[in-house]
């Protein structure tokens, strides 16, 4: 391509994520907050519990300890 052309893209790419995703994420910060990182006074802990799954016998094993037969 040419470096004429080249800059075109370039030009035409910045100023569709300028006029389309920019204004979208301002607008998408502005109604929600997917990260919830607003502070609400009335929770006592922002602690998340996770009970992570432990392996059983039934379970099968890693890729790494398979038996190639």
């Amino acid at each position: 391509m040419t470096p004429l052309r080249d800059a075109a893209l370039t030009a035409a790419l910045f100023l569709l994520y300028a006029v389309v995703f920019v204004p979208l994420g301002i607008v998408a910060r502005l109604v929600r907050d997917p990260l919830h990182r607003r502070p609400d006074a009335g929770r006592s802990s922002y602690w998340h519990r996770f009970d992570h799954p432990h392996p059983s016998a039934s379970a099968a094993a890693p890729a790494h300890q398979r038996s190639a037969a």
